[in-house]
């Protein structure tokens, strides 16, 4: 393939925002292979009898991989087909590699939900996954409080040190009473850090948010 239409090929790449090290190209005088790297998607160009007469034989983006074969006469017929093969199989290939499976997220979420939900209701005492899992939505819901609150160095530290107080007592109190201390510890937040009753909602909803795997873990806050 004359260097002219191999270079406009790599323009073509870039017109469609990809960069080239995401293809391997191999080029001779009559034949050039353009491969779409760790894929099985081709586009093979041979110039049997002339540079300006193109054999094209393409793998397609489809459930098993067709192969698509033709001929362009014409330069702008050429580049108009391989255009269309980085838009309808590249690019539709690329997009489904790098998306995020929505549909997997809410299996996986649900499955976690089942699996790891915390009842408050009992009085059972904290496994030892549970009082991980605790500690990790209190460093949750003190990065959200944080965030929404944009708290002062003093402050931060009252939050952690309750919020920590509530790490300490999943070792030595069942759930249900631990409901309560939770209870108690967000009151002596709320009162340390000033808030008014719209705030002090705001803060109990984050503390709900960051608990939405568990159950029976609902509060208010008297009026």
């Amino acid at each position: 393939m004359r260097l002219t239409y191999k270079n406009e090929l790599f323009k073509k790449i870039q017109e469609w925002g990809y960069n080239a090290n995401l293809f391997t190209i191999e080029n001779t005088d009559n034949d050039c292979l353009l491969t779409l790297n760790n894929s099985p998607l081709i586009y093979h160009i041979a110039n049997d009898f002339s540079y300006d007469f193109f054999r094209i034989e393409c793998v397609t983006y489809s459930p098993q991989w067709k192969v698509q074969k033709g001929d362009c006469r014409f330069t702008d017929e050429f580049f108009s087909d391989f255009h269309m093969w980085l838009k309808n199989h590249v690019n539709a290939y690329i997009e489904d590699q790098t998306s995020i499976d929505l549909w997997d997220i809410f299996t996986n979420n649900n499955q976690s939900q089942n699996r790891n939900c915390i009842d408050f209701s009992t009085s059972e005492k904290f496994t030892e996954d549970e009082k991980i899992q605790t500690q990790l939505l209190m460093n949750e819901f003190k990065n959200l409080l944080i965030e929404r609150f944009d708290l002062q160095e003093e402050q931060i530290k009252i939050v952690n040190a309750r919020l920590d107080y509530l790490v300490e007592a999943t070792k030595r109190l069942n759930k249900f009473d631990w409901k309560g201390c939770a209870i108690n510890s967000l009151i002596s937040i709320i009162i340390a850090l000033s808030l008014d009753v719209e705030k002090a909602q705001q803060l109990i909803h984050l503390f709900q948010t960051a608990f939405h795997y568990t159950t029976n873990l609902i509060m208010k806050i008297p009026q």
